[in-house]
């Protein structure tokens, strides 16, 4: 009996609309069966920084061997390639754009693959709709066991594109960050990690300084500031966080994706 095919996850930026149901029904015509799961169709438009966060934070929480289709594509049809990458038993599908920096990163050695054999594409191919015609059956063969050579040539994965991210720092008496992701509550997600900030303090002698406001201290949860009131703790992703409590930060701060954020002894 033919096994059941996999899972497949989906992070697009395509919101409502006729897209991503397009995407689901080319995936289970190829794959009957598939699980497909939705991350997230709600990545602002084109921001590729943003799904490459998204992506990493959920991936490898997923069983081995699922396959993770991320479409945040600007360059769709043009030359830019399609990449199929493996690390740590996670398959992803993704733009050559720089959409798979942080999972790869994560991920440890990877392994990847340029998806170009048009016997797996849905025909006509659209150039404005891959995420139809080229990504939905590659996932849906993938899921189904194809495996990963059929599709393309294999590249060394240090040719995958990548992002130039910015890394926290070390400054005199502190560090210095900035805002790499905001989420639906307004919530601005540092790349400051907690291990950094537990090197460089206790939490109750730290101020975090953002868009010209300091907050003293970490609190634990979003709760135990009061209501409006700013706040720094560490997030469930284990990074530093700048929220208000019922309220926005992202909204209070006029913060956004870069803004820096320093941490420093007090």
């Amino acid at each position: 009996m033919k096994p059941r095919p996999g899972i497949v996850t989906l992070i697009t930026d395509f919101g409502a609309g006729p897209y991503v149901g397009a995407m689901k029904g080319v995936i289970l015509a190829t794959a009957p069966g598939t699980t497909i799961v939705d991350i997230s169709h709600e990545i602002s438009p084109q921001e590729i920084i943003e799904a490459a966060f998204v992506l990493a934070q959920c991936a490898f929480d997923f069983p081995p061997g699922t396959v993770h289709l991320a479409v945040v594509d600007p360059g769709v049809g043009t030359s830019r390639r399609i990449i199929l990458a493996e690390a740590d038993g996670e398959i992803f599908l993704a733009p050559d754009n720089g959409l798979l920096t942080l999972a790869l990163a994560k991920g440890g050695k990877a392994r990847a693959w340029s998806v170009e054999n048009p016997n797996f594409f849905r025909h006509p191919v659209r150039a404005t709709f891959h995420g139809r015609d080229i990504f939905a059956p590659v996932a849906g063969a993938i899921a189904a066991g194809e495996k990963p050579d059929a599709f393309g040539p294999e590249i060394p994965a240090a040719e995958v594109r990548r992002l130039k991210i910015a890394h926290p720092r070390k400054t005199a008496g502190g560090i210095a960050g900035e805002v790499i992701f905001v989420d639906r509550f307004g919530n601005l997600v540092t790349n400051i990690t907690a291990s950094t900030i537990g090197r460089l303090a206790s939490p109750g002698r730290l101020t975090v300084a953002c868009a010209g406001r300091k907050i003293s201290g970490l609190k634990r949860t979003y709760a135990d500031a009061a209501a409006g009131d700013l706040a720094a703790l560490i997030g469930s992703f284990g990074l530093l966080e700048i929220a208000v409590a019922n309220g926005s930060a992202a909204d209070f701060l006029g913060g956004r994706t870069g803004e820096k954020v320093t941490v420093r002894r007090t």
